[in-house]
């Protein structure tokens, strides 16, 4: 517990210290932080898994460019979690071809230790295993840089609510606008259209790799346009003068009413998201990111 602690201590520290270090001096502190990265790979026996002490950097200088120059949530979002994707992604890809480790494997280590340790009969640890393994090789292998992703996205969100608190004490800050605001470019509605298109049209046991990044620039653009969705919502409540409290309630009641209900909104909302590019409900400037 003391040791999750002093990692939670680090995150904060490095996040907002790497912040203010960009919003006060710009790219000479971005310089400077490469600089100390490219030194520190000189150093014997470096560690891949080093590599996980740069995320809240990573965020932190995000953050620290977007409040200097008032960049928007949507730039602000895509690049810190598209920058930690790409790391977390070629830290896994480094590790399972140069160094032999693979995560996937390690997961299923882990749930089958999990599942020993469990008082059921011998059947029913073994199935519950076999079912685990399969689950994990079969659709985390295909979307683990989506998942990467997802995990970027979250804690990307939690070190912008952070950001915007500290930066509060700077009144010369450019105000950041909030999710009411998410917009992304018109041109990723291309790469929605093509990652799925080859999803649906390609053959994946001839061309796996093709259909394995077109499944995660799928399901990732879908992600943003689902993000867009809810900007859409929250900007109709504000508008109207309703409690923004509205939109969280509603996923809570479509996760009680089970799976359908919240895959059917899902869809639904990610619908909602690709046609703000043509309708443009909120009546935005164009490609404000």
């Amino acid at each position: 517990m003391d040791l999750l602690l002093v990692f939670i201590a680090f995150g904060v520290i490095a996040l907002l210290g790497s912040a203010y270090a960009v919003y006060r001096w710009g790219w000479i502190a971005v310089a400077l932080f490469f600089a100390i990265i490219g030194i520190a790979f000189l150093i014997p026996k470096f560690s891949i898994e080093y590599l996980n002490f740069l995320s809240p950097f990573i965020i932190g200088i995000t953050g620290g460019y977007t409040f200097k120059k008032g960049k928007t949530l949507t730039f602000y979002m895509v690049t810190a979690a598209v920058a930690l994707a790409v790391l977390l992604t070629g830290q896994y890809y480094y590790k399972a071809v140069v160094e032999k480790v693979d995560l996937i494997d390690e997961i299923k280590k882990m749930g089958e230790r999990t599942f020993n340790e469990l008082g059921t009969t011998d059947e029913v640890r073994a199935a519950a295993v076999r079912d685990f393994n399969g689950m994990i090789e079969g659709i985390g292998r295909q979307i683990l840089p989506f998942l990467f992703f997802l995990n970027s996205l979250f804690y990307s969100a939690l070190g912008f609510v952070l950001m915007r608190i500290f930066f509060r004490r700077f009144p010369e800050s450019v105000p950041v606008k909030g999710l009411e605001y998410f917009r992304m470019r018109d041109y990723v509605i291309f790469i929605l259209i093509l990652g799925w298109g080859s999803v649906l049209l390609i053959d994946r046991t001839r061309f796996p790799m093709v259909s394995l990044i077109g499944l995660n620039l799928a399901l990732t653009s879908s992600v943003l346009y689902f993000i867009q969705a809810l900007g859409v919502i929250k900007y109709m409540l504000v508008r109207r003068g309703l409690p923004t409290y509205i939109l969280p309630l509603a996923f809570l009641i479509m996760t009680v009413l089970g799976v359908g209900a919240m895959g059917f909104s899902l869809v639904m909302l990610i619908g909602l998201g690709t046609l703000d590019l043509w309708a443009d409900f909120r009546k935005l400037e164009k490609n404000t990111t």
